[in-house]
């Protein structure tokens, strides 16, 4: 569902981009946003997706012209359409996404905030090849500091994406701690992307998953 929303997200974009301060990211992130609270208004939009005001009123106006994804309330608020619902749901189905983890790796001790967004199905890396680096540089074009990639393997441990030694001893412990935020299974990939504000961190983190799903696709 995600790529299908992106493809049709890109179908809608003028060709003339300047200026333009929000990406696919902000689609996501604002689909999530809207599940949880139910109805926004300009001003929490613009609160939680640090948009100014013209590039938030083109924001919106994509998300109902061109996406069909919110409509106006009675209460000057928007909230997901029909639609929204269906696809916010589907999205919810591939991608996790949760704000400021405990600091249990090393590389997020000075981090200021952190965000983790998790593709859950099982098996999901066999056959497929995806760059760490690559991801590191989206999610730095996103506002991110760095990027942790960690795959599920079998046995309850976690393995840094692209490394090749078994890191089973040196990373159980933060599998036990972050099994109890996610229901982890074999072939989950988590993608932990750090950066200078919450905003930033979630849409490096969602960048991320985003660009994995079209390296395997």
């Amino acid at each position: 569902m995600i790529l299908d929303l992106k493809a049709e997200y890109g179908r809608g974009l003028p060709r003339n981009q300047a200026g333009v301060r929000f990406t696919f990211a902000h689609v996501v992130l604002a689909l999530l946003l809207f599940d949880m609270h139910g109805k926004l208004g300009r001003v929490e939009l613009e609160r939680h997706l640090t948009l100014g005001r013209g590039s938030l009123r083109t924001f919106i106006d994509r998300l109902k012209r061109n996406l069909r994804l919110v409509v106006s309330s009675s209460t000057r608020a928007h909230v997901l359409s029909e639609r929204g619902v269906e696809v916010a749901t589907k999205i919810k189905a591939e991608l996790s996404l949760i704000g400021n983890i405990p600091v249990i790796f090393d590389e997020l001790k000075f981090a200021r905030y952190n965000a983790l967004a998790r593709l859950g199905a099982p098996s999901l890396l066999q056959g497929r090849v995806i760059q760490p680096m690559a991801l590191v540089d989206v999610a730095r074009a996103h506002g991110g500091k760095g990027l942790l990639s960690l795959v599920v393997q079998s046995g309850r441990s976690l393995k840094v994406l692209g490394v090749s030694m078994d890191l089973k001893k040196q990373y159980a412990g933060e599998w036990a701690k972050l099994n109890e935020l996610f229901a982890l299974v074999e072939g989950d990939l988590l993608l932990i992307a750090w950066a200078d504000s919450e905003l930033e961190a979630k849409l490096a983190a969602i960048a991320a998953a985003v660009s994995s799903l079209e390296m395997m696709a």
